[in-house]
């Protein structure tokens, strides 16, 4: 169970779910294991906490992997894509979604690529300055466009809020209209009316949050903002929230408690009379429950006072694990023993096969006895895994992702060489 009330948390159980051995023999070490199951269990978790309508976005950036995202839509258990930039754009549309069901973001949107949202009518596009709506409005004019381009205002809140692990909001950042310039949008939107139909605002606080009171101190922050929108007569149709559900790596396993944001956000309405649709992009507390990442025990050895386990899969495949300051102090990694359920512990310092001390893979990681061979496993390792690695540091094979079905399981990205890229 997870720590201080939060969910139950779905990474556990996984050592006895597969055949890991088999696994490996199969494909290779190390790997990305997903599990259909869990992303099932994670996006029916959200959709079942809110007694009212609301719009589930998946965020792209968090695990772009194509079969996912093929799954998500086939499924239907999102509504549409969170994108972030002009390969991600591509990805969601030869993953089947339409460009009317993805929302684009991102601060430094190349006029080549807004011209192709433009052109094949994205669903909305998040503006996160006065000049890239100028910039828009001057490709509506050069392109001879006959439909209005779809656009919330991204705004960065005056005040931050430090529940946020990573905070994104409450200062200087590239993110979004500074809360003080939203009246000066409003206006600029309103008397261009023929070129934009606004769609709402977007306003994400940060990643990493664990507290429902901190999500609804957010929620109460972006109902204000449309609030002011509102008075100023333009109408809000979506606030777009953004994500930022914590899911911890680290010991004690905990994740927010998506029923305590739920009832803060029927709070929040009970205190205002906007109505606008709540939209969530969540990327982590969607994918992460679904990861595993597995690597291979090549050596031990005991070294001054530590013993250490080195293992084949290091920063460059998994770059999360490596993190190791967090939340104001160093943590333990979650990290499982695939190959052993001794009741007896041992600590260990794990590294990974880099030629750098920066690549530890956990510092003081309690396990039962490790040997040459074993298989380790670190949970939650579904969001920004692979591609948030730095795959191409030092040559190793980069790792293969594997998605498990129900009943078989299927290669989704092959191992790829040094020498291939």
């Amino acid at each position: 169970m997870g720590g201080g009330g939060d969910d139950m948390m779905p990474w556990e159980g996984w050592r006895d779910e597969h055949d890991y051995e088999a696994l490996a023999e199969r494909f290779g070490t190390p790997f990305y294991l997903y599990d259909r199951a869990r992303l099932q269990a994670q996006c029916a978790r959200v959709r079942e906490a809110f007694d009212q309508p609301i719009s589930l976005y998946y965020a792209v950036k968090a695990n772009p992997n194509k079969a996912l995202l093929q799954l998500l839509r086939e499924e239907g258990w999102v509504d549409g894509l969170d994108i972030a930039s002009a390969g991600e754009w591509e990805l969601g549309l030869s993953a089947g979604w339409s460009p009317e069901q993805m929302s684009v973001a991102g601060p430094a949107k190349t006029d080549t690529f807004l011209q192709s949202l433009l052109e094949q009518r994205a669903g909305v596009s998040c503006v996160e300055s006065l000049e890239e709506l100028q910039r828009l409005e001057r490709l509506h004019r050069e392109t001879g466009c006959s439909h209005r381009i779809h656009v919330m205002l991204r705004i960065n809140p005056k005040t931050p809020i430090l529940a946020f692990g990573l905070k994104i909001s409450g200062f200087a950042n590239p993110f979004g209209i500074d809360e003080e310039r939203l009246p000066e949008a409003i206006e600029w939107i309103k008397k261009r009316e023929q070129v934009f139909a606004f769609q709402g605002l977007h306003v994400h606080g940060g990643s990493q949050c664990f507290s429902g009171k901190a999500m609804g101190v957010h929620l109460e922050t972006v109902l204000g903002l449309v609030e002011t929108c509102e008075d100023a007569g333009l109408p809000v149709k979506c606030a777009n929230v953004g994500g930022g559900f914590g899911v911890s790596i680290w010991k004690p396993a905990r994740m927010i408690d998506v029923g305590a944001v739920a009832r803060q956000l029927r709070l929040r309405f009970r205190e205002t009379d906007v109505r606008p649709l709540i939209r969530f992009e969540l990327g982590r507390y969607l994918s992460a429950p679904t990861g595993l990442f597995v690597a291979r025990v090549i050596s031990t050895k005991a070294s001054r006072d530590g013993q250490l386990c080195m293992v084949d899969g290091g920063m460059n495949h998994y770059k999360a694990a490596s993190l190791r300051e967090v939340e104001g102090g160093k943590k333990e990694l979650l990290v499982e023993h695939l190959s052993s359920s001794s009741e007896v512990r041992e600590q260990y310092m794990l590294c990974g096969p880099l030629c750098t001390p920066l690549d530890r893979m956990g510092d003081d990681i309690t396990l039962p006895p490790v040997a040459p061979g074993d298989l380790l496993g670190w949970p939650n390792a579904g969001a920004y895994g692979l591609t948030m690695s730095p795959l191409l540091f030092l040559g190793h094979e980069t790792p293969a992702e594997v998605l498990f079905d129900g009943h078989e399981y299927r290669l989704i990205r092959r191992r790829i060489r040094a020498i291939e890229w």
